[in-house]
């Protein structure tokens, strides 16, 4: 990357417009996660996610970043994919709006979700970042270490992600 701004960087198209006009222009390219994700997603030739990010209002959000080429499909090499390379699509997702519907529905059952961000698929686990939690229970850290606890582990985009739900303590003593 130069130091000079790459069109491929500058956000173009936003949707909805009413609520993000004030991206457009925005140059993707001039802060280095998000940097780094529009090279990685360039050269694999797929989809990519961020680490956790600061989104505006100070919400926690992973930005899916999708690359684009001429011609419509993916080419086969490295050196095609950058050559064809047009630029990228993007989406901000905020886990904590993700959340909130189950969240609202398992909160009855008193159950606890959390969402952890445990680093990129390709290593393990060495520390994790929480996304998005419900607190009904009081283990807001997802600790897993109430009586009935459920982690599943997924990969997206090259990040590995973690759901924690912990039933409530009275709930974990009285099944087990």
């Amino acid at each position: 990357w130069s130091s000079d701004v790459c069109s491929s960087d500058l956000v173009a198209f936003v949707e909805p417009t009413a609520v993000r006009v004030g991206t457009l222009g925005v140059d993707l390219g001039s802060e280095s996660v998000r940097r780094a994700a529009i090279e990685a997603a360039r050269d694999q030739g797929n989809y990519v996610a961020t680490g956790p990010l600061i989104a505006a209002g100070g919400e926690v959000g992973i930005l899916f970043v999708a690359p684009v080429y001429s011609g419509g499909s993916t080419p086969a090499t490295l050196a095609d994919r950058r050559a064809a390379f047009l630029g990228v699509a993007v989406s901000l997702v905020r886990p904590g709006v993700l959340l909130e519907p189950v969240a609202a529905r398992t909160a009855a059952d008193r159950i606890d979700l959390a969402l952890f961000d445990t680093g990129p698929s390709t290593r393990d686990a060495q520390e994790r970042s929480l996304l998005a939690s419900s607190t009904t229970t009081g283990d807001t850290a997802g600790t897993g270490e109430a009586p009935l606890t459920e982690i599943q582990t997924f990969d997206v985009g090259g990040r590995r992600l973690q759901l924690v739900a912990t039933a409530a303590p009275e709930i974990g003593r009285a099944h087990v």
